[in-house]
Parts: structure tokens; sequence; C-alpha cells
């Protein structure tokens, strides 16, 4: 799914009017007919008190528009407060307050101690005030406004985006004005589902308004979302004269004497996933702790030739332990100067890395750092990087030259033009193994033959897809365990197949 930046939909706005001929004028028509319709849908009796907060722009313009389309529509009770009128107002907001009067909708000026009672006795809301356009300070008489709404736990719907909100990096700018439908136009925006965008736009509702799919689709083409479907469409098929060969060898490079089980869950997650052989590699003897994965094979580190094979895929970090950096470091070069195709690099792997000055990989390596690693990675603090997931997700890949995922809430795979925001997981993976697992699913995916960023992006959706379900079936986010990510793949796999 395509996804528009702030400043994208601010291009799409203005191509639209230029090279396509809408002008302005209807497309704000169609804006707010759109959310018209959505209020209508949801509101059943029309006597319901419905207060709309009208902005200085373009979004305050589109709400006098609601206006006049809901009292046609027969809602009777309906009251508009301007927020922070401008001096001076654009021709277009100025004619579509005139149009509002001539159906006899009046906006008002509302005081604090005014607006208190506006609200308190609204039944639903209708916010717009800044839409995606906010790139400033919100005012503190505002910031109250938003606070004693949120407070109050009303029924809101954002036209566009909540006022408030970053559209693309989902953070509040100050305080923001929660929703619970996001009435969007055009596309949806990558705040929307990173960070608190999700919180805060809570159900969303896409309108394209007239803007021509070409136009869209030539703008929109540095963030995505991915989800069900498109995971449905990669998931490995699985044909009755195929073999063992046919799904490929996953080599996980990792476990150690003090840290056994972060290589059996990944190696353990690798088969599950589908691939056709699994081999633990270490540098010392697990044969104590391998007898636990009698399909997993076993061999020791240091006795294993590097040669490039297609059906080969290479993991390298669970559980390694800090102690080892020299030999894991020269792990990671033999891969290199073997010019070994698939490769992933997590935990330990990682760590290793961050010390080395100069160091780049091939474009289809995939390295799958926590906000922690990464900020080491970057040198940034791990709250810088939390502050703009997709922006420093692509520049990681441009620095290291290959494929980034970054995971987290949301995790976010992006290569040096663009990212990708998966749309699942909770907090219940929180918990240390599950970026094991989840090297081991992604590993499987790359054995089978998927390229590096469509085994990265299924890999990640159906590890969170799992957690989901855990939760959905009514467990308790605190008590997943890793093991049980493993234990219910085969259910959800089969699901994203259906589509279910």
């Amino acid at each position: 799914m395509r996804l528009l930046t702030r400043s994208q939909s601010q291009t799409v706005d203005q191509l639209a009017q230029e090279e396509y001929g809408l002008d302005s004028e209807t497309l704000m028509e169609s804006a707010g007919a759109a959310v018209a319709e959505e209020v209508h849908l949801i509101v059943k009796e029309k006597k319901k008190r419905i207060l709309i907060l009208i902005g200085p722009g373009n979004n305050g313009a589109d709400a006098f528009v609601v206006a006049r389309l809901l009292k046609r529509k027969g809602f009777q009770n309906i009251h508009c407060v301007l927020i922070l009128p401008a001096a001076n107002p654009s021709a277009l907001w100025k004619k579509q307050k005139d149009r509002a009067q001539v159906s006899e909708i009046h906006a008002i000026e509302a005081s604090e101690e005014k607006m208190q009672i506006e609200i308190s006795e609204a039944d639903y809301i209708i916010d717009g005030v800044f839409g995606t356009g906010l790139n400033r300070t919100i005012p503190t008489q505002v910031s109250r406004l938003f606070e004693l709404i949120n407070r109050k736990n009303k029924m809101v719907i954002a036209i566009d985006a909540p006022s408030g909100l970053n559209v693309d990096t989902g953070w509040p700018q100050d305080l923001a004005l929660k929703a619970q439908i996001t009435v969007t136009f055009g596309l949806c925006k990558p705040g929307f589902y990173l960070a608190k965008g999700p919180s805060y736009c809570g159900r969303i509702k896409r309108y394209g308004i007239g803007f021509p799919d070409s136009l869209l689709k030539s703008q929109a083409q540095t963030h995505f979302a991915f989800g069900a479907r498109s995971a449905a469409r990669l998931m490995p098929k699985r044909p009755n004269f195929s073999h063992k060969g046919t799904y490929g060898h996953v080599e996980i490079v990792g476990s150690s004497v003090h840290y056994p089980g972060a290589g059996i869950l990944a190696s353990k997650a690798a088969g599950r996933a589908g691939a056709g052989y699994v081999s633990l590699l270490s540098f010392g003897s697990l044969f104590s702790d391998i007898v636990k994965l009698p399909e997993v094979i076993y061999q020791n580190l240091l006795e294993v030739p590097f040669q490039p094979n297609q059906k080969h895929a290479f993991v390298v970090g669970p559980g390694l332990g800090g102690d080892q950096a020299e030999k894991v470091l020269a792990v990671i070069q033999k891969l290199i100067k073997a010019k070994i195709s698939h490769v992933l690099l997590d935990a330990d792997a990682l760590n290793v890395i961050s010390d080395q000055k100069e160091i780049s990989f091939p474009p289809a390596w995939v390295l799958t750092p926590h906000p922690g690693e990464l900020s080491r990675l970057m040198n940034v603090s791990a709250e810088q990087i939390n502050r703009d997931r997709s922006a420093w997700a692509i520049r990681a890949a441009q620095k290291y030259g290959c494929i980034v995922c970054l995971k987290g809430f949301r995790t976010v795979v992006a290569t040096s033009k663009k990212s990708v925001i998966v749309l699942s997981g909770n907090s219940s993976l929180s918990k240390a193994g599950a970026g094991d697992v989840l090297s081991g699913i992604i590993g499987a995916f790359l054995a089978q033959g998927l390229d590096s960023l469509e085994a990265t992006l299924l890999g990640v959706y159906l590890h969170g897809r799992v957690a989901d379900e855990w939760v959905r079936s009514g467990k308790d986010k605190i008590s997943l365990l890793p093991s049980d990510l493993i234990d219910l793949m085969p259910q959800v796999s089969q699901k994203i197949r259906d589509q279910v």
C-alpha cells in the first residue's frame, strides 16, 4: 500500500490543479462530501449535537463544507466554532464560510469557558482544525482545548488527519487531538501507522476524492505499508512434486556455551517457516543442547567452508556472545569475500559491526537491529531514532548499502530509497528471544527463493501476526514466550495463505 508524506500530499494537491485541471474548490467539495457521508453512516439520530471545530486553513474550509452537507442530509443540531480565526483567511476559506451562512450555519468565536460547555454538550466532534498541513508549534489555548476534548473521551472524527499529529512520524507535534475515526484523502500517511499514530487516528477511512491514480502513484514512491494481502501473495508455494532441496538450506551462525537458546530458537523457527535444511554452526561444543532439535544439523563453525549457493541463506548473530567479537567479525568478512548473497546479521553480529568505522555490505544482505542496536550503528540516541523511524531506517540502509529491518512498533524495513511499515505486531513481542525467532523465519524465506526485501517483509509480518493472533484469542500480552511464536506459526501461516 502506497503512502503519502506531508510534502508529497501538498505536491499532489498542487499538481492535481496545475496538470490535471482539478480546481481546489472541487477537491474541497469532494473531501467535505466524504466526511459528511462517514458521519451520516455513524450518527443514526439526526438530532444528535455535532460540534465542528474550524481551523484557519484549508482543513477549516473543508469543515465548512461538512457542516453545510450535513445540514442538507437532515442533521438539525450543528454547532460550528472558529479555532484560531485567521487575520487574512484565503479566498476559498471565506467562500466556504459564506456558503455555510447562506445555509444558516453560523460559526462563532468561543471563549475558553464557552468551549468547555460546547465540548461537554457535544455528542460528536468533527476536527477541522489543522489536518496534515501543520508545521508550527500549537498555541497554548489550542493545546488546552485538545487536552480537554481528549479527557472528555468524546467521539471525534478527524478531517484528513488528527490535528496536531505529525503525519510523517506518528508523533504529536505538541499535543494532538485523539480521533476515533480519521477520514483521509488521496492516500494514507506514514504517521498513521507509526509510533503513537494508531492511537490518535483510530479507524482510518480513505477516500480518493478525485485524485488520478497515476498522480498518486507518481508521488507516492518512498513510503509504503505491508499488510495481509501483500503477505498472502508472497507466501511460498509447496507443490507435491517438490523435495527438501527445493526449499533451501538455512545456516544459523549462532549460540554459545553461555547462550545456547538463541541459536536453537532461530533454527527451529527456520524449519517451521519452511526451510528444507537447517544447520546450526557454532564455535563451541553444543551437542548436549542440540539434541533438543533432532531436525537440525549441528556443525563446528571452524570446519564449515563458505561457498556461494543461491539455495543457502546465512543468519549470523543469535547467541554468539560478546566475548567472541573477533571470531564473529572474521565470519562476516569470510561471507563477504566468498560473495554469499543471502546473509542476515542480527544481535551480536550487529554489535561487532558497530565498532567498524568503514564497513558496507552487498545490497541483498539484511540487518535487523532494534533501536538500541541501530543507535550504536548510527551513533545517535535510540530516542532520536524512534522520533522518525522511517527516516533513520533509510539512512542506515544508505550507510551500510543493504536492507535494514528496524524492529519495534511498528517495524520498518528500508532500502536506500524507500521504507515499508509492516502492519502487524504488538508489545507481547518485547521479550528476549523473539528477535532470534524472527531471524530464523526471514532466513527460511531467503532460502526458499524470495528476494531479500520480500523475505524480510513476509518474515516480519508473519512474526507479528502470530503475536496479534495470540492477543486476539484472549491471551494476555505478558504471557507470550518466543517458543510460543514457533508453535503457533503453522495455523497462522495457513490463515495468511487463505487470507483469513
